[in-house]
Protein backbone atom coordinates (compact mmCIF):
# COMPACT_ATOMS: atom_id res chain seq x y z
CA UNK A 1 0.00 0.00 0.00
CA UNK A 2 1.43 3.32 -1.04
CA UNK A 3 1.61 6.87 0.85
CA UNK A 4 -1.54 9.02 -0.53
CA UNK A 5 -0.07 11.77 -2.91
CA UNK A 6 -1.69 15.18 -4.58
CA UNK A 7 -1.69 12.75 -7.80
CA UNK A 8 -3.71 10.27 -6.32
CA UNK A 9 -6.46 13.38 -5.12
CA UNK A 10 -6.17 14.56 -8.86
CA UNK A 11 -7.28 10.57 -9.90
CA UNK A 12 -9.94 10.28 -6.92
CA UNK A 13 -11.76 13.55 -7.86
CA UNK A 14 -12.49 12.82 -11.35
CA UNK A 15 -14.43 9.76 -10.07
CA UNK A 16 -18.39 10.41 -10.58
CA UNK A 17 -20.62 7.38 -10.08
CA UNK A 18 -22.86 5.86 -7.73
CA UNK A 19 -21.85 4.06 -5.15
CA UNK A 20 -18.74 5.36 -4.32
CA UNK A 21 -17.46 4.29 -1.11
CA UNK A 22 -14.97 5.85 1.18
CA UNK A 23 -13.91 4.27 4.35
CA UNK A 24 -11.01 6.36 7.15
CA UNK A 25 -9.29 4.05 9.55
CA UNK A 26 -6.79 5.48 12.09
CA UNK A 27 -4.08 2.80 12.32
CA UNK A 28 -1.42 1.22 14.58
CA UNK A 29 2.28 0.51 14.18
CA UNK A 30 2.61 -1.67 16.93
CA UNK A 31 1.30 -2.79 20.24
CA UNK A 32 -1.86 -5.02 20.79
CA UNK A 33 -4.14 -2.11 19.07
CA UNK A 34 -2.89 -3.49 15.77
CA UNK A 35 -4.53 -6.56 15.61
CA UNK A 36 -7.59 -4.30 16.26
CA UNK A 37 -7.27 -2.57 12.87
CA UNK A 38 -8.81 -5.29 10.51
CA UNK A 39 -11.79 -5.86 12.93
CA UNK A 40 -12.67 -2.27 13.10
CA UNK A 41 -12.54 -2.00 8.83
CA UNK A 42 -14.77 -5.15 9.17
CA UNK A 43 -17.25 -3.33 10.90
CA UNK A 44 -17.30 -0.19 8.41
CA UNK A 45 -17.41 -2.58 5.38
CA UNK A 46 -20.56 -4.57 7.09
CA UNK A 47 -22.00 -1.00 7.67
CA UNK A 48 -22.02 0.10 3.98
CA UNK A 49 -22.65 -3.35 2.93
CA UNK A 50 -26.11 -2.98 4.74
CA UNK A 51 -26.97 0.17 3.27
CA UNK A 52 -26.00 -1.03 -0.37
CA UNK A 53 -28.26 -4.31 -0.07
CA UNK A 54 -31.35 -1.85 0.47
CA UNK A 55 -30.70 -0.92 -2.67
CA UNK A 56 -28.92 -3.63 -4.49
CA UNK A 57 -29.02 -7.41 -4.78
CA UNK A 58 -26.21 -8.95 -1.53
CA UNK A 59 -24.38 -10.34 -4.63
CA UNK A 60 -23.60 -7.19 -6.23
CA UNK A 61 -23.06 -5.95 -3.04
CA UNK A 62 -20.68 -8.35 -2.33
CA UNK A 63 -18.67 -8.15 -5.13
CA UNK A 64 -19.09 -4.53 -5.12
CA UNK A 65 -16.96 -4.52 -1.76
CA UNK A 66 -14.43 -7.50 -2.00
CA UNK A 67 -11.37 -5.49 -2.90
CA UNK A 68 -11.99 -4.64 1.20
CA UNK A 69 -12.91 -7.83 2.37
CA UNK A 70 -9.78 -9.52 0.83
CA UNK A 71 -7.66 -6.96 2.90
CA UNK A 72 -9.12 -8.29 6.03
CA UNK A 73 -7.16 -11.45 6.23
CA UNK A 74 -3.86 -10.24 4.59
CA UNK A 75 -1.26 -10.29 7.46
CA UNK A 76 1.44 -8.64 5.24
CA UNK A 77 -1.00 -5.38 4.66
CA UNK A 78 -1.22 -4.73 8.29
CA UNK A 79 1.72 -5.74 9.17
CA UNK A 80 2.99 -2.46 7.16
CA UNK A 81 0.74 0.45 8.37
CA UNK A 82 1.61 4.14 9.06
CA UNK A 83 -0.80 6.53 11.03
CA UNK A 84 -4.46 5.63 9.10
CA UNK A 85 -5.49 4.02 6.01
CA UNK A 86 -8.24 5.47 3.45
CA UNK A 87 -10.12 2.94 1.17
CA UNK A 88 -12.01 3.90 -2.17
CA UNK A 89 -14.18 1.85 -4.14
CA UNK A 90 -16.51 1.73 -6.88
CA UNK A 91 -17.98 -0.15 -9.66
CA UNK A 92 -14.42 1.29 -11.66
CA UNK A 93 -11.94 1.97 -8.86
CA UNK A 94 -10.41 0.85 -6.34
CA UNK A 95 -7.55 1.63 -4.18
CA UNK A 96 -6.32 2.11 -0.61
CA UNK A 97 -3.69 4.49 0.75
CA UNK A 98 -1.34 5.16 3.65
CA UNK A 99 -2.41 8.21 5.67
CA UNK A 100 0.54 10.39 7.48
CA UNK A 101 -1.84 11.86 9.53
CA UNK A 102 -4.69 10.24 11.65
CA UNK A 103 -8.05 10.27 10.58
CA UNK A 104 -11.39 9.72 12.64
CA UNK A 105 -13.02 6.34 11.59
CA UNK A 106 -16.06 6.83 9.12
CA UNK A 107 -17.51 5.31 6.44
CA UNK A 108 -19.38 7.40 3.39
CA UNK A 109 -21.67 6.71 0.41
CA UNK A 110 -22.17 9.48 -2.40
CA UNK A 111 -21.72 9.77 -6.02
CA UNK A 112 -18.51 11.26 -5.65
CA UNK A 113 -15.68 10.00 -2.31
CA UNK A 114 -15.40 11.55 0.16
CA UNK A 115 -11.96 14.20 0.33
CA UNK A 116 -12.27 16.30 2.60
CA UNK A 117 -9.90 13.91 5.60
CA UNK A 118 -7.23 14.14 3.00
CA UNK A 119 -6.97 17.97 2.47
CA UNK A 120 -4.46 18.24 5.55
CA UNK A 121 -2.54 15.54 3.84
CA UNK A 122 -2.12 17.29 0.62
CA UNK A 123 -1.10 20.12 2.33
CA UNK A 124 1.57 18.08 3.95
CA UNK A 125 2.89 16.54 0.64
CA UNK A 126 3.37 19.75 -1.03
CA UNK A 127 7.57 19.18 -2.40
CA UNK A 128 10.19 21.61 -1.65
CA UNK A 129 14.29 20.79 -2.67
CA UNK A 130 17.27 20.11 0.03
CA UNK A 131 20.61 21.40 -1.34
CA UNK A 132 23.72 19.60 0.55
CA UNK A 133 26.23 22.08 0.85
CA UNK A 134 29.86 20.32 0.57
CA UNK A 135 33.09 20.64 -0.22
CA UNK A 136 33.56 17.06 -0.92
CA UNK A 137 30.40 16.14 -2.91
CA UNK A 138 27.07 18.42 -3.35
CA UNK A 139 23.80 16.53 -2.75
CA UNK A 140 20.03 17.72 -4.00
CA UNK A 141 16.71 16.23 -2.88
CA UNK A 142 13.33 16.40 -3.61
CA UNK A 143 11.02 15.74 -0.94
CA UNK A 144 7.44 16.18 0.39
CA UNK A 145 6.50 14.78 3.48
CA UNK A 146 6.42 10.96 2.60
CA UNK A 147 9.36 10.56 0.65
CA UNK A 148 12.94 11.86 -0.35
CA UNK A 149 14.83 11.30 -4.04
CA UNK A 150 18.23 12.28 -5.09
CA UNK A 151 18.06 14.03 -7.92
CA UNK A 152 20.48 15.32 -10.91
CA UNK A 153 21.83 18.97 -10.32
CA UNK A 154 22.95 20.00 -14.07
CA UNK A 155 25.67 22.10 -15.11
CA UNK A 156 27.61 22.77 -11.60
CA UNK A 157 30.35 21.13 -9.94
CA UNK A 158 29.87 18.06 -7.90
CA UNK A 159 33.10 18.91 -5.59
CA UNK A 160 35.15 21.74 -4.48
CA UNK A 161 38.39 20.28 -6.63
CA UNK A 162 36.08 20.46 -10.14
CA UNK A 163 37.05 23.54 -9.53
CA UNK A 164 40.37 23.86 -8.41
CA UNK A 165 41.82 21.25 -10.98
CA UNK A 166 41.23 23.66 -14.09
CA UNK A 167 43.43 25.94 -11.81
CA UNK A 168 46.90 27.08 -13.10
CA UNK A 169 49.35 25.05 -10.66
CA UNK A 170 50.96 27.56 -8.33
CA UNK A 171 53.51 26.57 -5.93
CA UNK A 172 52.73 27.92 -2.61
CA UNK A 173 55.51 28.23 -1.27
CA UNK A 174 57.18 31.92 -0.25
CA UNK A 175 60.83 32.48 0.04
CA UNK A 176 63.16 35.74 1.60
CA UNK A 177 66.39 36.12 2.49
CA UNK A 178 67.87 35.40 5.90
CA UNK A 179 69.74 38.39 7.38
CA UNK A 180 73.70 37.75 6.79
CA UNK A 181 74.98 36.51 10.42
CA UNK A 182 72.35 33.33 10.42
CA UNK A 183 73.47 29.81 10.00
CA UNK A 184 75.68 28.84 6.90
CA UNK A 185 74.13 27.06 4.19
CA UNK A 186 71.26 28.84 2.02
CA UNK A 187 69.96 31.74 2.44
CA UNK A 188 66.32 30.87 1.83
CA UNK A 189 63.68 30.62 4.50
CA UNK A 190 60.59 28.41 2.89
CA UNK A 191 57.40 28.29 4.43
CA UNK A 192 54.34 26.03 3.60
CA UNK A 193 50.73 26.81 3.42
CA UNK A 194 48.63 28.04 5.91
CA UNK A 195 49.45 31.64 6.14
CA UNK A 196 46.76 34.55 5.56
CA UNK A 197 47.18 34.46 1.78
CA UNK A 198 46.88 30.96 1.50
CA UNK A 199 43.61 31.54 3.66
CA UNK A 200 42.23 34.20 1.50
CA UNK A 201 42.43 32.13 -1.61
CA UNK A 202 41.09 29.29 0.13
CA UNK A 203 38.17 31.40 0.92
CA UNK A 204 38.30 32.71 -2.70
CA UNK A 205 38.08 29.35 -3.98
CA UNK A 206 35.17 28.25 -2.03
CA UNK A 207 33.48 31.60 -2.82
CA UNK A 208 33.98 30.49 -6.49
CA UNK A 209 32.64 27.52 -5.94
CA UNK A 210 29.16 28.05 -4.65
CA UNK A 211 28.62 30.73 -7.04
CA UNK A 212 29.06 28.23 -9.87
CA UNK A 213 26.56 25.99 -7.96
CA UNK A 214 24.02 29.01 -7.00
CA UNK A 215 24.23 29.91 -10.86
CA UNK A 216 23.41 26.28 -11.85
CA UNK A 217 20.26 25.64 -8.72
CA UNK A 218 18.78 29.12 -9.95
CA UNK A 219 18.99 28.27 -14.15
CA UNK A 220 17.51 25.02 -12.87
CA UNK A 221 14.56 25.76 -10.78
CA UNK A 222 13.60 29.24 -12.86
CA UNK A 223 10.11 29.68 -12.43
CA UNK A 224 9.25 27.63 -9.55
CA UNK A 225 8.16 28.61 -6.08
CA UNK A 226 9.19 25.23 -4.36
CA UNK A 227 10.88 26.33 -0.87
CA UNK A 228 14.54 25.45 -0.63
CA UNK A 229 16.11 24.44 2.09
CA UNK A 230 20.62 24.77 2.33
CA UNK A 231 21.96 22.32 4.54
CA UNK A 232 25.70 22.48 5.47
CA UNK A 233 28.33 24.98 7.54
CA UNK A 234 26.70 28.32 8.43
CA UNK A 235 29.76 30.41 6.60
CA UNK A 236 28.76 28.48 3.41
CA UNK A 237 25.43 28.72 3.89
CA UNK A 238 25.96 32.60 4.22
CA UNK A 239 28.19 32.71 1.05
CA UNK A 240 25.38 30.66 -1.07
CA UNK A 241 22.75 32.55 0.60
CA UNK A 242 24.45 36.13 -0.81
CA UNK A 243 25.09 34.38 -4.68
CA UNK A 244 21.29 33.05 -5.11
CA UNK A 245 18.92 34.63 -6.82
CA UNK A 246 15.88 31.95 -6.51
CA UNK A 247 13.07 33.89 -4.14
CA UNK A 248 12.23 30.67 -2.38
CA UNK A 249 15.26 30.19 -0.21
CA UNK A 250 13.90 29.87 2.92
CA UNK A 251 16.00 31.89 5.41
CA UNK A 252 16.89 28.72 7.89
CA UNK A 253 18.73 26.41 7.24
CA UNK A 254 19.89 22.71 8.85
CA UNK A 255 23.43 23.50 10.12
CA UNK A 256 26.27 20.80 10.13
CA UNK A 257 28.63 19.18 8.50
CA UNK A 258 27.39 16.18 5.93
CA UNK A 259 30.49 14.00 4.94
CA UNK A 260 28.75 10.80 5.70
CA UNK A 261 25.11 12.15 4.70
CA UNK A 262 21.88 10.02 6.47
CA UNK A 263 19.29 10.85 4.46
CA UNK A 264 16.57 9.80 6.88
CA UNK A 265 17.85 12.45 9.41
CA UNK A 266 18.06 14.90 6.34
CA UNK A 267 14.83 14.80 5.49
CA UNK A 268 13.59 14.56 9.34
CA UNK A 269 15.16 18.15 9.89
CA UNK A 270 13.84 19.53 6.24
CA UNK A 271 10.49 18.38 7.10
CA UNK A 272 10.38 20.53 10.08
CA UNK A 273 11.53 24.13 8.71
CA UNK A 274 9.10 23.74 5.62
CA UNK A 275 6.09 22.81 7.34
CA UNK A 276 5.55 26.55 9.24
CA UNK A 277 5.97 27.96 5.64
CA UNK A 278 3.57 25.69 4.40
CA UNK A 279 1.07 26.66 7.17
CA UNK A 280 1.33 30.51 6.66
CA UNK A 281 -0.57 30.06 3.09
CA UNK A 282 -3.31 29.23 4.91
CA UNK A 283 -2.91 32.42 7.07
CA UNK A 284 -2.39 34.77 3.52
CA UNK A 285 -5.79 32.74 2.38
CA UNK A 286 -7.44 34.06 5.19
CA UNK A 287 -5.76 37.86 4.63
CA UNK A 288 -7.27 37.74 1.19
CA UNK A 289 -10.70 36.45 2.07
CA UNK A 290 -10.67 39.41 5.11
CA UNK A 291 -9.90 41.91 2.65
CA UNK A 292 -12.52 41.30 0.23
CA UNK A 293 -15.52 39.91 2.50
CA UNK A 294 -18.52 42.04 2.14
CA UNK A 295 -17.74 42.61 -1.29
CA UNK A 296 -19.44 40.62 -4.63
CA UNK A 297 -16.12 39.00 -4.31
CA UNK A 298 -16.28 36.80 -1.35
CA UNK A 299 -19.13 34.15 0.18
CA UNK A 300 -20.26 32.37 2.98
CA UNK A 301 -23.18 31.19 1.53
CA UNK A 302 -22.84 27.35 0.23
CA UNK A 303 -25.83 28.07 -2.25
CA UNK A 304 -23.60 30.37 -3.81
CA UNK A 305 -20.39 28.62 -3.40
CA UNK A 306 -21.17 25.14 -4.67
CA UNK A 307 -22.38 26.83 -8.19
CA UNK A 308 -19.70 29.01 -8.16
CA UNK A 309 -17.46 26.27 -7.86
CA UNK A 310 -18.98 24.03 -10.51
CA UNK A 311 -18.78 26.90 -12.93
CA UNK A 312 -14.84 27.81 -11.94
CA UNK A 313 -14.93 30.63 -10.40
CA UNK A 314 -13.65 30.02 -7.17
CA UNK A 315 -10.18 31.08 -6.83
CA UNK A 316 -9.84 30.09 -2.79
CA UNK A 317 -12.04 27.91 -0.91
CA UNK A 318 -11.38 28.31 3.01
CA UNK A 319 -12.96 25.13 4.77
CA UNK A 320 -14.08 23.52 7.97
CA UNK A 321 -12.91 19.79 6.94
CA UNK A 322 -14.53 18.83 10.17
CA UNK A 323 -17.69 19.99 9.13
CA UNK A 324 -21.00 18.21 6.88
CA UNK A 325 -23.79 19.89 4.80
CA UNK A 326 -25.94 17.34 3.91
CA UNK A 327 -27.97 18.07 0.37
CA UNK A 328 -27.94 17.52 -3.48
CA UNK A 329 -26.95 19.70 -6.03
CA UNK A 330 -28.06 19.36 -9.29
CA UNK A 331 -25.88 20.61 -12.18
CA UNK A 332 -28.02 21.13 -15.14
CA UNK A 333 -30.50 22.76 -13.41
CA UNK A 334 -27.80 24.66 -10.82
CA UNK A 335 -30.27 23.65 -8.03
CA UNK A 336 -29.41 23.46 -4.71
CA UNK A 337 -31.45 21.71 -1.75
CA UNK A 338 -29.94 21.72 2.04
CA UNK A 339 -31.14 18.64 4.51
CA UNK A 340 -32.38 21.32 7.19
CA UNK A 341 -31.49 18.97 10.07
CA UNK A 342 -27.65 19.38 9.00
CA UNK A 343 -27.78 15.30 10.12
CA UNK A 344 -24.99 12.72 8.06
CA UNK A 345 -27.33 11.16 5.59
CA UNK A 346 -27.21 9.50 2.08
CA UNK A 347 -26.90 12.93 0.67
CA UNK A 348 -24.08 14.43 -0.74
CA UNK A 349 -21.88 16.70 1.59
CA UNK A 350 -22.00 20.17 -0.37
CA UNK A 351 -18.64 21.12 1.77
CA UNK A 352 -16.92 17.83 -0.08
CA UNK A 353 -18.90 18.77 -3.38
CA UNK A 354 -17.62 22.39 -3.56
CA UNK A 355 -14.08 21.32 -2.74
CA UNK A 356 -14.19 18.18 -5.36
CA UNK A 357 -14.96 21.59 -8.17
CA UNK A 358 -12.83 23.98 -7.05
CA UNK A 359 -10.12 21.13 -7.14
CA UNK A 360 -11.00 20.58 -10.70
CA UNK A 361 -10.64 23.90 -11.61
CA UNK A 362 -6.55 24.26 -9.58
CA UNK A 363 -8.21 26.43 -6.65
CA UNK A 364 -6.43 26.81 -3.66
CA UNK A 365 -8.16 24.71 -0.54
CA UNK A 366 -7.24 26.26 2.65
CA UNK A 367 -8.15 24.16 5.90
CA UNK A 368 -10.00 26.46 8.69
CA UNK A 369 -11.78 26.70 11.45
CA UNK A 370 -15.37 28.02 11.16
CA UNK A 371 -14.54 30.67 13.86
CA UNK A 372 -11.96 32.36 11.83
CA UNK A 373 -14.51 32.72 8.64
CA UNK A 374 -17.94 32.97 10.69
CA UNK A 375 -19.07 29.82 8.94
CA UNK A 376 -17.94 26.24 7.71
CA UNK A 377 -16.84 27.49 4.17
CA UNK A 378 -16.07 31.02 2.53
CA UNK A 379 -14.70 31.42 -0.73
CA UNK A 380 -13.19 34.21 -2.91
CA UNK A 381 -13.64 34.67 -6.46
CA UNK A 382 -12.15 35.08 -9.18
CA UNK A 383 -14.82 36.97 -11.09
Amino acid sequence: MKPFTSIDLKTLIQHNEYPCISIYLPTHITGRSVRQDPIRLKNLLNDCQAKLESEHSQKKVCKLLEPGFDLLSNSLFWGHQSQGLALFISPSFSQCFHLTLMPDEKSYLGKCFYIMPLIPAILRDKAYYILVLSQKLISFFQADCNDINEIELYNVPKKIDDILKYDVAEEHIQMHTTPFGKSAGTNAVFHGQGNIADDARRKKNIERYLKKIAKGVDNQLQGQTVPLVLAGVEYEQAMFRQCSSYKNLLEEGIVGEFGQLDVKELHHQARAIVEPHFNRDIEECLTKYQNLVNTKMTSTDIKEIVPAAYAGRIDTLLVDIDKYISGTFEPESQQININESNETTDEEDLLNLATIYSLKSDAKICPITSEKIGGPSAAVFRY
